[in-house]
């Protein structure tokens, strides 16, 4: 026999699984808006687009990112990271992982 869902739950729209409050909030307020210089804009957008995570660049110069999950949250540092962060600083940060790992 199923039982009856909790007081502090919401079925969820996609899955029939149960959501808390804090989750329902979260996606919510998912959008963000980011600043970034324009001539990276696009190619972070384009990016952000190719892992289904929906980027509109607006014409005042920022970017409204909509990350509804802490994993697309973590995809977006990522790119914002990969795009803005000097190549030196990356290289760096990739060599200590291998030194951590080897």
């Amino acid at each position: 026999m199923k039982s009856a869902p909790s007081q502090n739950s919401v079925p969820h729209p996609n899955d029939g699984r149960n959501q808390t409050p804090n989750e329902i909030a979260y996606q919510a307020d998912s959008s963000q808006f980011i600043s970034v210089d324009r001539s990276v804009r696009w190619q972070i957008c384009h990016r952000l687009q190719e892992l289904d995570i929906g980027c509109d660049c607006l014409a005042d110069g920022r970017m409204r990112v909509s990350a509804p999950t802490p994993l697309a949250l973590i995809q977006v540092r990522s790119v914002l990271q990969q795009e803005l962060m000097p190549r030196q600083v990356l290289l760096k940060q990739l060599e200590r992982c291998w030194q951590v790992l080897g």
